[in-house]
Protein backbone atom coordinates (compact mmCIF):
# COMPACT_ATOMS: atom_id res chain seq x y z
CA UNK A 1 0.00 0.00 0.00
CA UNK A 2 1.33 3.48 -0.74
CA UNK A 3 1.03 6.30 1.98
CA UNK A 4 0.59 9.48 -0.13
CA UNK A 5 -1.02 10.02 -3.40
CA UNK A 6 0.26 13.82 -4.47
CA UNK A 7 -2.49 16.32 -5.42
CA UNK A 8 -3.35 19.85 -4.73
CA UNK A 9 -6.73 19.92 -3.21
CA UNK A 10 -8.57 18.57 -0.49
CA UNK A 11 -6.73 15.84 1.68
CA UNK A 12 -8.63 12.84 2.28
CA UNK A 13 -6.81 10.40 5.15
CA UNK A 14 -7.85 6.89 5.27
CA UNK A 15 -7.12 4.59 8.04
CA UNK A 16 -7.30 0.77 6.64
CA UNK A 17 -5.95 -2.63 8.39
CA UNK A 18 -3.61 -5.27 6.39
CA UNK A 19 -5.94 -8.18 6.63
CA UNK A 20 -9.44 -6.12 5.73
CA UNK A 21 -11.25 -6.67 1.78
CA UNK A 22 -13.45 -4.06 2.79
CA UNK A 23 -10.10 -1.42 3.22
CA UNK A 24 -8.03 -2.61 0.20
CA UNK A 25 -11.85 -1.88 -1.77
CA UNK A 26 -12.18 1.66 -0.71
CA UNK A 27 -8.69 2.47 -0.95
CA UNK A 28 -8.46 1.08 -4.58
CA UNK A 29 -11.73 3.27 -5.62
CA UNK A 30 -10.44 6.16 -4.06
CA UNK A 31 -7.10 6.22 -5.69
CA UNK A 32 -9.06 5.62 -8.61
CA UNK A 33 -11.01 8.37 -8.19
CA UNK A 34 -8.37 10.35 -6.90
CA UNK A 35 -6.50 9.93 -10.01
CA UNK A 36 -9.10 10.43 -12.25
CA UNK A 37 -10.76 13.77 -11.13
CA UNK A 38 -7.29 15.24 -9.65
CA UNK A 39 -9.41 16.83 -6.86
CA UNK A 40 -8.51 15.51 -3.84
CA UNK A 41 -4.81 13.62 -2.72
CA UNK A 42 -4.95 10.84 -0.08
CA UNK A 43 -3.12 9.65 2.84
CA UNK A 44 -3.04 6.37 3.74
CA UNK A 45 -2.73 5.05 7.10
CA UNK A 46 -1.91 1.28 7.56
CA UNK A 47 -2.81 0.53 11.09
CA UNK A 48 -1.04 -2.74 11.19
CA UNK A 49 2.18 -1.33 9.79
CA UNK A 50 2.95 2.15 10.06
CA UNK A 51 4.39 3.47 13.36
CA UNK A 52 3.86 7.24 13.18
CA UNK A 53 0.25 7.38 12.73
CA UNK A 54 -1.69 10.61 14.22
CA UNK A 55 -3.77 9.31 17.63
CA UNK A 56 -6.54 10.80 15.73
CA UNK A 57 -6.22 8.64 13.00
CA UNK A 58 -6.26 5.46 14.83
CA UNK A 59 -9.54 3.88 14.51
CA UNK A 60 -10.75 0.60 15.52
CA UNK A 61 -13.23 0.29 12.75
CA UNK A 62 -11.81 0.36 9.29
CA UNK A 63 -11.65 1.82 6.62
CA UNK A 64 -11.87 5.11 8.32
CA UNK A 65 -12.05 8.26 6.09
CA UNK A 66 -11.47 11.94 7.10
CA UNK A 67 -11.93 14.35 5.02
CA UNK A 68 -10.39 17.84 5.27
CA UNK A 69 -9.54 16.54 8.95
CA UNK A 70 -13.31 15.67 9.68
CA UNK A 71 -14.13 12.41 10.32
CA UNK A 72 -16.53 11.33 7.35
CA UNK A 73 -17.50 7.87 7.11
CA UNK A 74 -16.45 4.99 9.29
CA UNK A 75 -16.43 1.22 6.97
CA UNK A 76 -17.25 0.95 3.13
CA UNK A 77 -18.71 4.36 1.54
CA UNK A 78 -20.39 4.83 -1.69
CA UNK A 79 -18.21 6.75 -4.40
CA UNK A 80 -21.18 8.70 -5.58
CA UNK A 81 -21.72 9.87 -1.41
CA UNK A 82 -17.92 10.41 -1.30
CA UNK A 83 -17.65 12.91 -4.24
CA UNK A 84 -20.83 14.31 -3.01
CA UNK A 85 -19.12 15.67 -0.25
CA UNK A 86 -15.76 16.73 -1.86
CA UNK A 87 -17.44 18.88 -4.07
CA UNK A 88 -19.62 20.68 -1.36
CA UNK A 89 -16.13 21.05 1.06
CA UNK A 90 -14.71 22.27 -2.42
CA UNK A 91 -17.51 24.40 -3.74
CA UNK A 92 -18.16 25.77 0.48
CA UNK A 93 -13.85 26.42 0.56
CA UNK A 94 -14.62 28.22 -2.81
CA UNK A 95 -17.16 30.32 -1.82
CA UNK A 96 -14.95 31.67 1.23
CA UNK A 97 -12.11 32.14 -0.42
CA UNK A 98 -13.80 34.42 -2.82
CA UNK A 99 -15.93 36.69 -0.55
CA UNK A 100 -11.95 37.07 1.39
CA UNK A 101 -10.78 38.45 -1.72
CA UNK A 102 -13.56 40.78 -2.10
CA UNK A 103 -12.95 41.61 1.28
CA UNK A 104 -9.11 42.05 0.67
CA UNK A 105 -10.29 44.48 -2.47
CA UNK A 106 -12.78 46.64 -0.44
CA UNK A 107 -10.53 48.08 2.28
Amino acid sequence: MKNEISSENTLVELAVRSDCPECDLIESQLKYLGDATGRFRIRIYDLDRDKNIPDARRSSITPAIWIAGKLFYLGAVDPNRFMEKINRIQMNNSIVNNHKRRLKWSN
